[in-house]
């Protein structure tokens, strides 16, 4: 049975305080160790959002998309044929929300807004090629390895897109 699964606005003055309380973490903070969320939340075009997971009433995870930046798109080898992508950062924060399918269906939901908001852009993550448990959970939302290239913080990394 799948788990139920929303995502709902985030609210910074609701909600910052629980996601800080993720990123120090050991699972959050291996990947998202680089920028605080105050500095991503700074981050935003007005393509770009971010969204709490919820399982039932009870908050997951955090999700953010905007466009791919000039800078990462050159970073991963995409040039000006290459359509835009959204690109997509998520965690789950909650320990026992881990391995339940809550990420994928998460991106589910996230990739048929993106759709409707944005046609033409592709949902996209970028995620470290040692990242195994993110690989396996963004395959089984659908998303395939598109590129790899080196990112001078986490070292080989791939894209990942959805119907693309």
């Amino acid at each position: 049975m799948k788990e139920e699964v929303a995502l709902t606005a985030f609210d910074p003055a609701a909600h910052l305080a629980l996601v800080n309380r993720w990123f120090p973490k050991p699972h959050v903070y291996r990947w998202w160790r680089e920028l605080s969320l105050e500095e991503k939340l700074l981050d935003f075009t007005p393509a770009g959002g971010h969204a709490l997971i919820m399982r039932g009433k009870t908050p997951a995870g955090y999700l953010r998309w905007d466009i791919l930046t000039e800078r990462d798109r050159a970073l991963a080898g995409l040039g000006a044929d290459d359509p835009p992508v959204m690109d997509i950062d998520i965690f789950i924060g909650e320990e026992a929300f881990i391995g339940r399918g809550i990420g994928p269906r998460s991106l589910e939901l996230l990739c048929a807004n993106l759709a409707r908001e944005h046609p033409g852009a592709l949902p996209g993550l970028c995620t470290s090629t040692s990242n195994l448990a993110a690989i396996r959970a963004f395959g089984k939302a659908g998303f395939r390895e598109w590129r790899r290239f080196e990112d001078p913080a986490y070292g080989p990394c791939m894209l990942m897109t959805r119907g693309g």
